[in-house]
């Protein structure tokens, strides 16, 4: 199989300007901004590397450096090859935790998104499917990616489908029960065990159909943390907090309560509902990780 990633041309910016967002929840008072900076830059161009290029720029001075324990990134920065994207395959339906991603029309912002979360994700052997949505990518797009990503599964969407109709035309799609959905063009930038975390979250909460990535759902950073009071936490977990709104962002399912959930939505009276996904609050309960973990509408 050829390159599992592509190679976007370089595109430097002041990361010592945007080193100054760096998101310091627990993260000693007294540690200079300087080593924050520092370590926040070096851990971000590990992340981003692919066979030494990088493989997005600007968001070196917002990763993530609190708590290193908790968040495993222990191994960070190395090749593709060596974390284990080699073993990104095709597999049976059923087999592995499902991982899905929307493709627009524009292939670099795709190709930016999926090494971005091949780089960060340190557990990524534990995929058994990943299906990409293609709402609008030319013919030499989409067979660029095929070839760059040969572990790639392609599906249609109608461009323009509302992002509710988007999800549930992937979920029909997924057999296993779990399934991470990555949404459009999220860049992840902190190396973590994603799949083990999301998954020993809801393995502890029998309750919850999805775990959020972001707190709070957001879409940059904010230097917001969830009261101690609400954190929840297990070896394998990390810091988690139970929600009661579903995440738009990136964030794992439990497909059994997810059918669960669709059907308590769909029996209500409202004529006016989406079906087919559960609303944005739900009689079921959500969870979110403590933390920001990737970003969207920014210009690196």
């Amino acid at each position: 199989m050829g390159p599992l990633v592509s190679e976007p041309q370089r595109d430097d910016r002041d990361v010592d300007a945007l080193g100054q967002q760096v998101h310091r929840r627990g993260v000693s008072q007294g540690m200079k901004s300087d080593v924050l900076v520092g370590d926040a830059r070096a851990a971000c161009c590990r992340c981003g590397e692919v066979n030494h290029e990088p493989v997005f720029q600007g968001v070196a001075g917002k990763v993530i450096t609190a708590r290193p324990a908790e968040q495993g990134v222990a191994g960070a920065g190395r090749p593709l090859g060596e974390v284990g994207a080699d073993s990104l395959t095709t597999g049976p339906a059923g087999a592995g935790v499902a991982v899905s991603l929307i493709a627009g029309p524009d292939r670099h912002i795709t190709e930016h998104a999926l090494n971005s979360f091949l780089n960060c994700c340190l557990d990524i052997s534990r995929i058994g499917r990943f299906l990409v949505l293609d709402t609008g990518l030319s013919a030499s797009d989409r067979a660029t990616l095929q070839q760059r990503y040969g572990f790639l599964e392609f599906t249609d969407s109608v461009p323009g489908d509302q992002p509710a109709t988007q999800l549930a035309q992937l979920h029909i799609q997924i057999q296993g029960r779990f399934w991470l959905h990555l949404g459009e063009s999220w860049r992840f930038f902190s190396p973590e065990n994603y799949i083990s975390r999301l998954t020993a979250i809801l393995d502890a909460e029998p309750d919850v159909f999805q775990v959020g990535v972001n707190l709070t759902d957001a879409a940059a950073l904010t230097g917001a943390s969830a009261p101690e009071p609400s954190i929840r936490r297990t070896p394998d977990t990390g810091r988690y907090l139970l929600t009661d709104t579903m995440a738009t962002g990136p964030a794992m399912f439990e497909t059994t309560r997810l059918e669960r959930a669709i059907r308590t939505h769909n029996s209500r009276s409202d004529p006016t509902a989406q079906r087919g996904r559960p609303s944005a609050s739900t009689q079921l309960p959500t969870a979110s990780l403590d933390e920001v973990l990737c970003i969207t509408k920014t210009d690196c």
